[in-house]
């Protein structure tokens, strides 16, 4: 896991973003005291510290998770694997290093405060030597799958459509589906972005059930609703690209190179009760999301808060844990769990030194955030954070010098901007040239901007017909 900030900001309000700070109170001075030394030269003001109070437009509670490194165990050969992990019965965090056990019979977990019983010795298996501030452990069940198949003999099929639509038309026009179980010829708006066809979202969840990746392509100058049949490649973990005759056959070669590192991946995670995770579904402090097929380079991000009523008493605690556990099964069909844990310090927002903040997580977060608010219809809130990561990309530059990433991030926040402005002034909609860039963006992560600015960055007709 890695983290925006080095420390949990526990009175973070989402309501506050572009609040000022209050007046500093007048200072009574003082007759200086007599001394024979000169008085010393009076001290620069710290950037940092002089924008440290507006930092709290952004939620600095952000964190990275590589999931396609984490659910690559070969490369971690030195970690230990356990048969099965001690859960709470509540909320089903698992017992760890940071974890108290009373007379070898009572644990009180540190997540839910929930009460287990527990087995004294097995307890001391799973909580280790109780040493540093992290843990990471594998558990792995006894036996293997009934239906184990090796992911070196799975198939891969072309289907390729040279009717003009993905099922059949009337004319073989524009290449847009318009009859049968895909139709798509029904007036766009932008209500459309939040209301896939259902048949688009079905096959999607279908797919994900039986570890069946889809990758769409359309033909440059096509107008097929992308923004509506790419959902299918993102929730697989396919590619969505525009294609010309000259490059159909690279990019046909490039998708068909089989970069599955794990399949039927869950991720859980775990806060303390009082912790919620913005922007997620349910206000509560355990997070859970099927991810499904993991390909090489997948990195996800999430904010997470704490509630106004629970601000005290974190601000009394000197630090905060956190769990993350991956549940999946590897290319030979071995069921791994994987849990790290860890704990960080608390401080608040106006101790935040925007000059000491991750930006790769910070831009990476921005450019999968905005895209997924986009997709959902909600640019006006893609927007209202754009402009305040924007705001903060220049506090940063006023107290130190932008790394060559961090214009790269600027860059991303600047496309998104592009394409939020051109939906609620002019089409509505997403064209595909846009809904191209931005499921592009949703797949974010801070090793990939590099091929993303030069393949899709800064287009200024992206929503052009």
């Amino acid at each position: 896991m890695e983290f925006a900030c080095s420390h949990v900001v526990c009175n973070w309000r989402p309501d506050e973003a572009g609040a000022l700070p209050p007046p500093l109170p007048p200072r009574h001075h003082q007759k200086p005291r007599p001394s024979s030394l000169p008085l010393a030269p009076p001290v620069p003001p710290r950037l940092d510290l002089l924008e440290g109070e507006r930092a709290s437009d952004v939620n600095v509670n952000v964190v990275s998770l590589s999931v396609a490194k984490l659910v690559d165990v070969g490369r971690d050969a030195g970690l230990e694997t356990l048969q099965s992990p001690l859960v709470c019965e509540k909320c089903r965090a698992a017992l760890s290093h940071l974890s108290s056990v009373h007379n070898d019979q009572l644990w009180v977990c540190e997540f839910c405060g929930g009460e287990n019983a527990v087995d004294g010795d097995v307890a001391t298996v799973c909580m280790g030597q109780r040493a540093g501030v992290r843990s990471d452990n594998l558990y792995q069940p006894k036996g293997s799958d009934d239906d184990y198949e090796n992911l070196e003999n799975s198939l891969v099929v072309f289907c390729v459509d040279i009717s003009g639509s993905m099922s059949v038309t009337t004319e073989c026009t524009d290449g847009r589906a318009n009859i049968g179980l895909g139709d798509m010829e029904q007036s766009p708006s932008l209500s459309s972005l939040t209301q896939t066809p259902y048949f688009y979202r079905q096959l999607a969840l279908q797919a994900m059930e039986k570890e069946v990746i889809i990758s769409i392509m359309s033909f440059k100058g096509t107008d097929c609703r992308l923004a509506d049949i790419g959902r299918l490649a993102d929730a697989t973990g396919g590619r969505v690209n525009i294609v010309s005759i000259g490059t159909v056959a690279s990019e046909i070669q490039s998708i068909s190179v089989d970069n599955v590192l794990a399949t039927s991946v869950t991720l859980t995670l775990l806060a303390p009760d009082g912790v919620y995770f913005p922007f997620e579904d349910d206000n509560h402090h355990k997070l859970v999301r099927e991810i499904g097929n993991v390909p090489k380079g997948l990195e996800i991000t999430f904010q997470f808060a704490v509630k106004p009523d629970f601000t005290e008493t974190f601000l009394r605690r000197s630090t905060v844990p956190l769990q993350l556990q991956l549940s999946f099964k590897t290319r030979d069909q071995q069921r791994i769990t994987r849990i790290i844990t860890e704990q960080r310090p608390v401080m608040t927002k106006s101790r935040i030194l925007p000059g000491r903040l991750n930006t790769a997580v910070l831009g990476v977060h921005c450019a999968q955030l905005c895209a997924n608010l986009t997709m959902e219809g909600r640019v006006q809130e893609a927007q209202k954070q754009l402009k305040a990561q924007q705001d903060l990309l220049r506090q940063i530059s006023k107290s130190r010098p932008i790394q060559k990433n961090e214009s790269i991030y600027g860059n991303w926040m600047k496309t998104m901007t592009t394409i939020c402005d051109d939906i609620t002034t002019d089409s509505q909609v997403l064209s595909d040239e846009a809904a191209e860039v931005v499921y592009h963006l949703k797949r974010a992560s801070s090793n990939s901007y590099a091929q993303v600015h030069k393949n899709h960055l800064m287009k200024r007709n992206v929503t052009e017909a």
